[in-house]
């Protein structure tokens, strides 16, 4: 792997090698279950680990629950773009829609159906907390935005999901 001579120690170039050793499997399996053509998982993955590369620091090898949902949902946000950028023409909203209906989320149906019908932004947010156990702070930084709104937007997505499910049922 020519990426590590990216990195500026040894300790960093072990923590990459566990990494890509003990989760590339892992994500290629995250990213088939989004992109149907294997040849596109292994591209995702690829670019996921050129990501997980400049930011080694968020990951923490001791939690291997949170390494492995931060390693999750960094391949799914790249099996996401890379679906954008192969249907340029179809509208985000039914790409995104298309793309979700095949991801598995657990044995929930309409809890499933639930999520489908959230905004992306809110979906994520209930996922990253609940599915993959993150904190708001947590979520905060991997968005880039500010606890307080993260945990506005938590508050309206819990509300939305629960009028879905109102109406659902």
């Amino acid at each position: 792997m020519i990426l590590l001579l990216t990195f500026d120690t040894e300790e960093e170039k072990e923590k990459f090698s566990v990494i890509y050793k003990d989760y590339a499997e892992f994500m290629v399996r995250v990213a088939r279950r989004i992109l149907p053509v294997a040849a596109d998982a292994e591209d995702v993955v690829q670019d996921a680990f050129l990501y997980i590369a400049d930011n080694l620091e968020k990951i923490n090898l001791s939690d291997r629950q949170k390494t492995r949902s931060y390693l999750a949902l960094v391949t799914e946000h790249k099996a996401i773009d890379h679906i954008r950028r192969s249907h340029p023409g179809l509208p985000l909203e039914e790409r995104e829609r298309e793309l979700m209906s095949n991801v598995n989320w657990g044995e929930d149906e309409i809890l499933s159906k639930a999520l489908l019908d959230l905004p992306a932004e809110y979906r994520e947010i209930i996922l990253l907390r609940y599915y993959y156990g993150y904190s708001y702070h947590e979520i905060s930084e991997l968005n880039s935005q500010s606890y307080f709104s993260i945990t506005g937007k938590a508050r309206r997505a819990k509300q939305k999901l629960a009028q879905i499910l109102t109406e659902l049922e």
